[in-house]
């Protein structure tokens, strides 16, 4: 198991170590508010298979799902575009965005100088959900509750649990990578009232000791 965690922290790290780069190509400044544009217009399943080579925002776009919905005799597509979600585990494995927690908990010295953007798993299923329910659905919809720095993890997790030792240095003395705001506007317009950062941070832990992965 801790195989299993070392292996998906240097996976994630690399992820870091890329969205800390685009940030900087994209010029993107701390609490920026960054919009998510509607997709282009795509007209067959292959030009949308294709999707994720005209989407301009990669530092926001972890996993997109495409879904084609039929209006009538007319197709409709959609897209539900999500960060690093947290929450219950669902599968018996460990998946990226928990090992970045549990590595925390686990005696990690420093924390990344690198910062994400989370959403809780629970708001992802209900969009995908909603998007099929809501006739006007079409386009994209970024889903990001909080852009946070792993300084701001930290800190959530020392107030959830203050007896756990955490880390108190970043792994680096280079400033604090910037935090951005993502525009929540056309998300919400599908009826999704995201679950706060604090709260799936909690339950992600929970879920992490409920399946052996962190002992406390």
């Amino acid at each position: 198991m801790d195989r299993e965690l070392q292996n998906e922290d240097t996976h994630y790290e690399k992820e870091r170590a890329l969205d800390a780069t685009n940030s900087k190509k994209e010029g993107i400044e701390k609490d920026m508010i960054v919009n998510d544009p509607t997709v282009e217009e795509m007209n067959s399943e292959e030009e949308a298979s294709h999707a994720s080579d005209i989407i301009p925002l990669p530092t926001l776009t972890k996993n997109l799902s495409i879904s084609f919905t039929w209006r009538g005799n007319q197709q409709q597509i959609h897209s539900i575009i999500q960060k690093s979600s947290i929450a219950p585990l669902l599968q018996p494995t460990l998946n990226t965005s928990a090992a970045a927690i549990a590595n925390l908990i686990k005696g990690s010295k420093a924390f990344p100088n690198s910062s994400y953007g989370w959403v809780n798993v629970k708001d992802v299923a209900n969009a995908h959900v909603m998007s099929f329910e809501n006739p006007s659905a079409s386009g994209r919809y970024c889903l990001v509750e909080s852009v946070a720095h792993y300084s701001e993890i930290v800190s959530i997790l020392r107030q959830l649990y203050p007896n756990l030792h955490l880390p108190r240095k970043c792994a680096d003395e280079n400033p604090y990578v910037p935090t951005y705001q993502v525009s929540k506007e056309r998300v919400k317009s599908l009826g999704i009232d995201y679950v706060p950062l604090k709260v799936s941070i909690m339950e992600t832990v929970e879920s992490l000791k409920e399946k052996g992965f962190v002992h406390f």
